[in-house]
């Protein structure tokens, strides 16, 4: 599951580059007769990788005797090591590809005040070019209904790892999805098997992240539509923790059904020293009546309980009262937009904040938009009425922590979700 993103506060303009920059994909591909023969139309954006102080040459053809147009340096000045050790990378629109070759247009810095590039149309060899990785799983190929081929969070030498933390060489592309080589020696599907026999993994993925200065990516999966769920399924996309008490663990069944057969179970509470306990982490995909559909693993042989069975790795449905989490906004909504009415302000000094009001039960999510019913706090005044029982108010926030040994960092500042349909009664 992923972490949440630590977000570095910047000035406006420069955000409002790089989140344009990784917009792109979800905008259009060249179309292909505006392209040379041969040429495979592509659509996402891309840095330029680095191994020569004056940076990746820009040539007028596919082809390593093609006439130079420019390079693409990376800069390195007193933002470097806000940057990275590379400093800060060209950045461009990737538009075609040919024999091992990218056709990229538009390269520039993310800083507006940077030298000017070479902005036309220009060939990198593809060792020359890199991006980060977004989506959770890697495809066969490249459709929405193509098998999973890797799940990209994990642990490699005793170091967790997520997507954006990915090392890649890029293979190729087609339209907005683009393949991907990486190394990953425990790699497994969503459903827990090896990925490869040898570390290294092949697939294709849809969304790239040009962001070099503020951490992982912002946005989620549920912004960028992916594989479809089952009908009737509401998707969501938020983290939450197994509170089932149940010494044998929560049992994760096949459908939203309590006489659905169990896939397996999640490891129940764990006692890892002193007083502190800590629960199972998941990653809410869907809901259904009650229910919520969920992704979890693979896990770290050495962070199991040595006395209890390996927890169910993948898809399956999860009671919803068996469900916790932490929340961040300040401020419940009444319905999932950030345009409805406030219900209550979780922040009373000295008494409560979003991650320490006491979470009576989940209810209901919608993207990564989630309904919650929370214990009234000293001092916590309700601004609407609602339906919760007396004590309790219920509303809606996006944003969850499951951090269990620390606190999450988040920007009250931070823009809200877009606004997600409520799910169906």
């Amino acid at each position: 599951m992923a972490p949440e993103a630590v977000m570095i506060n910047r000035s406006l303009s420069w955000m409002l580059v790089a989140l344009a920059v990784c917009a792109f994909p979800a905008n259009r591909a060249a179309a292909q007769g505006d392209l040379p023969a041969g040429v495979t139309a592509c659509a996402f954006s891309a840095l330029a990788g680095q191994d020569d102080p004056d940076g990746p040459v820009l040539r007028d053809a596919p082809r390593a005797d093609g006439q130079v147009l420019g390079r693409l340096p990376a800069i390195k000045d007193e933002h470097t090591g806000f940057y990275g050790a590379a400093g800060e990378l060209p950045e461009f629109k990737v538009i075609g590809f040919k024999d091992g070759w990218f056709l990229i247009e538009e390269a520039a810095y993310p800083e507006p005040y940077r030298p000017k590039l070479h902005t036309g149309r220009g060939w990198l060899e593809s060792k020359f070019v890199t991006t980060h990785l977004f989506r959770d799983t890697l495809k066969k190929a490249p459709a929405n209904d193509s098998p999973d081929v890797t799940y990209l969070y994990g642990i490699n030498d005793g170091i967790s790892y997520q997507p954006y933390s990915l090392d890649i060489q890029l293979l190729g592309c087609s339209g907005r999805w683009f393949e991907v080589e990486i190394y990953q020696p425990d790699g497994k599907t969503p459903s827990g098997k090896p990925a490869s026999t040898d570390g290294t993994v092949r697939g294709w993925t849809d969304w790239s992240c040009t962001t070099q200065d503020r951490g992982p990516c912002r946005g989620t999966q549920f912004d960028y539509a992916w594989s479809p769920l089952p009908a009737g399924v509401t998707e969501c996309n938020f983290g939450a923790l197994s509170n089932d008490p149940d010494p044998a663990g929560l049992n994760v069944r096949e459908a939203p059904d309590r006489n659905a057969r169990i896939l397996g179970r999640l490891s129940p509470p764990t006692n890892i020293g002193g007083n502190t306990v800590v629960l199972t982490d998941v990653r809410v995909i869907g809901f259904q009546r009650d229910w919520f559909l969920i992704e979890t693993g693979p896990y770290n042989a050495n962070d199991l309980p040595p006395h209890l069975p390996k927890p169910y790795s993948g898809r399956g449905w999860v009671a919803g009262n068996l469900l916790t989490t932490e929340l961040l906004r300040n401020m419940l909504k009444q319905a999932p937009s950030e345009a409805s009415a406030d219900v209550v302000d979780l922040e009373v000094d000295g008494v409560s904040d979003p991650q320490t009001v006491k979470m009576r039960r989940i209810l209901a999510c919608s993207g990564d938009w989630v309904q919650v019913e929370v214990a009234l706090a000293k001092g916590m005044k309700p601004l609407i009425k609602t339906d919760a029982p007396a004590g309790a108010v219920r509303g809606w926030a996006n944003g969850t922590c499951t951090a269990q040994l620390t606190t999450c960092d988040f920007d009250q500042s931070r823009q809200w979700s877009p606004p997600a349909p409520l799910p169906p009664q």
